[in-house]
């Protein structure tokens, strides 16, 4: 009897779809009697046997492996797994030749798990390289060259499962990794429409768990046309694939999808990493979070949800927030911040926080709380973000507050973001309650004249200045036109938002924050520069340098450099147009230098990604000489961080309560 086009084989064990007559079960009966009487002499009768032989002894192994020991079953498939009977060229299969018999093998090898007999660890290492050169042979002649969609599915299937039953095993482990030409095969076999979702992703997460940056192109590479949007929308879209599964969840299968991408967007700044996030994942990964609350969180391990869909669960929870630990800092971190907010990430880590504290390992632990208490204040400097979470934190209700996160050790963290929200809430309120009534300087020098935005005309080229008439312009040219033509450059060269590294809005509420925030620091600079210029009366040359990235401090920390010998930080590998950016600085100091008392020259710096940028600012007039503002001294406490000097600066949360807000 041939095998060729063998039953569909899937996740749950190999389902025999085929109708078998009684005289063939007979055959097989009689196939078991003979290997239960003496398996020394059916092992060693078994290098002549026929597929159909293979194929009984197959179906023995799954279903009454007790009829022989283990060992019989496991040489007997092997044997037919060996290297050396692989044929010359990729032919179709015929009825018992090699590749029938090899096949039968595999079927048997991929029925049952390996993994729980240490004893076969010897013998499944040896025969790994056969195993794995058949593999290749059989993608070759069974799925890729074959125009029968069914049993290239099947074929996909046997091949998937027997690779999961030898991933489970440690040992082999390593050796499976460094087989030449298993990441491509493997890739492919990913890739096909027909693959086990939960098998193949298993497969992705454990064998690419710890994968070079080599590797991960070589996934790349495997596809048709070398592209990476490829490979990441077959990932997310498996995850949302499982989501979408009707009204009951499938923990294993949204556990696995999500380790899978996870692993495949290990490595910062590459190619599927990017195209992993574009393909929305932190939105997909997210929601999963969201449902998966609601069944972990609704469901006792007593009731209907069995003990193996809760742990999961639990190892969905793991899988998520890991890859969100890692997934929101890479290069162009607002969009994603912004994406995972969206989809209900404060709810989320609300809800799960104490579920996180009581259920998953310390590393896990570790990401949330990194999520909330780093990554998410960091981005508070983002008009995108301040929106959403504003909206979001309005969202969470008293009573979720106190069954959730106020009872788990991210209380704190969760206080201290709820306060510095309050802070850049309160500068874009502002900005929006100005909108249309804010008044901006004529940018003659002459003139000066202050007026609503609606009073003046804006300059057509850079979009950046506004004038009270053409005569102000005309006069201002001079001293605008290198500036407004840079500006006019990088403008025509931003054919798409995303490509650039904040948006014209988070560009806007950037700006607002900072010139608040300056005159926060004004009292202490002001002390400042007495002590480290004491020769420097005016103030008209300082820098004024705010630093973001400091979470204890919600206002920046800050420090005065001079004008005259500033130097530009590094661009630090961004993809805007370093030579575009670095002139358009220069041209900034020049302006400033021209006339310092018209500008106050800022530098600020906060967090992109993993990366720390720099952006220059000029706002009008010079601030050196203003009052002090009120706020500065609120209860007679310092609100710049820069005052404390000591190694026992006060914390975060502590510095926000000293602001009064």
């Amino acid at each position: 009897m041939s095998i060729i086009g063998a039953p569909d084989h899937i996740f749950d064990g190999i389902d025999f779809t085929e109708e078998v007559s009684d005289e063939e079960w007979a055959w097989r009966d009689s196939f078991i009697q003979a290997a239960s009487d003496d398996p020394i002499k059916f092992i060693n009768s078994f290098k002549e046997t026929s597929a159909q032989g293979l194929f009984a002894l197959a179906h023995c192994w799954i279903y009454a492996s007790h009829l022989m020991p283990d060992e019989v079953f496991l040489k007997s498939f092997i044997h037919h797994t060996n290297a050396t009977n692989i044929p010359n060229d990729i032919t179709p299969p015929i009825e018992n030749d090699a590749s029938e018999r090899a096949w039968a093998a595999f079927i048997g090898l991929g029925g049952k798990s390996l993994c729980d007999n240490p004893a076969f660890r010897s013998l499944l290492i040896k025969a790994w390289p056969g195993i794995f050169e058949w593999s290749r042979y059989f993608y070759s002649q069974r799925v890729s060259s074959s125009k029968n969609t069914e049993i290239a599915g099947e074929s996909v299937n046997v091949i998937c499962r027997v690779i999961y039953q030898l991933v489970y095993d440690k040992a082999l482990l390593p050796r499976m990794r460094s087989t030449d030409g298993i990441v491509t095969l493997f890739t492919k076999l990913w890739m096909h429409p027909a693959a086990p979702t939960i098998s193949v992703s298993f497969i992705m997460h454990t064998l690419f768990f710890d994968a070079t940056w080599d590797e991960i192109e070589q996934v790349v590479y495997a596809t048709s046309g070398n592209h990476p949007k490829i490979i990441a929308k077959i990932a997310v879209d498996r995850l949302r694939a499982a989501l979408a599964e009707s009204s009951s969840m499938n923990p294993p299968k949204i556990s696995q999808t999500t380790h899978a991408i996870g692993v495949l967007n290990r490595f910062p700044r590459h190619r599927l990493t990017r195209a992993i996030l574009e393909e929305n994942a932190c939105w997909v990964v997210t929601r999963m979070l969201v449902l998966t609350a609601d069944v972990v969180l609704s469901k006792s391990r007593s009731s209907s949800l069995s003990v193996g869909d809760y742990e999961q669960s639990i190892e969905s929870v793991n899988a998520g927030f890991t890859f969100l630990r890692f997934a929101l800092v890479r290069d162009s971190s607002p969009r994603w911040v912004a994406q995972a907010v969206d989809a209900g990430l404060l709810r989320a880590l609300c809800r799960l926080s104490p579920f996180v504290e009581d259920e998953l390992p310390q590393f896990s632990r570790e990401c949330v709380q990194h999520i909330l208490g780093d990554t998410l204040p960091k981005h508070l400097v983002y008009l995108s973000v301040v929106k959403l979470l504003d909206r979001e934190m309005h969202d969470i209700d008293a009573e979720m507050l106190k069954v959730g996160v106020e009872r788990s050790w991210l209380d704190r963290d969760w206080r201290s973001l709820q306060h510095v929200l309050i802070c850049r809430r309160s500068v874009a309120k502002l900005a929006q309650e100005d909108k249309g009534a804010a008044k901006i300087s004529c940018d003659s020098k002459k003139c000066g004249k202050i007026a609503p935005k609606k009073e003046l005309q804006r300059c057509g080229g850079c979009l950046s200045v506004y004038y009270c008439s053409k005569e102000c312009q005309r006069e201002a040219w001079s001293n605008h036109r290198a500036l407004c033509r840079l500006r006019t450059e990088d403008l025509a060269s931003r054919t798409e938002e995303r490509n650039t590294i904040f948006s014209k809005l988070d560009g806007q509420f950037l700006r607002e924050l900072i010139s608040s925030d300056a005159n926060l620091h004004l009292g202490h600079l002001q002390a400042l520069a007495k002590r480290k210029f004491p020769h420097e009366k005016q103030g008209e040359y300082f820098a004024l340098c705010l630093d973001y990235t400091d979470l204890r401090y919600p206002t920046g920390t800050c420090s005065l450099k001079d004008v005259r010998t500033y130097v530009f930080p590094p661009m630090n590998g961004e993809d805007e147009d370093e030579e575009l950016i670095s002139t358009h600085n220069d041209e900034m100091i020049k302006m400033v230098l021209r006339d310092p008392k018209a500008y106050t020259f800022i530098e600020a710096r906060f967090a992109w990604g993993e990366r720390r940028i720099t952006r220059n600012f000029m706002i009008r007039p010079n601030i050196w000489e203003e009052t002090i503002p009120q706020m500065v001294n609120v209860s007679g406490r310092k609100t710049c961080a820069n005052e404390n000097v000591e190694e026992n600066m006060p914390r975060f949360l502590q510095q926000l309560m000293c602001m009064g807000l």
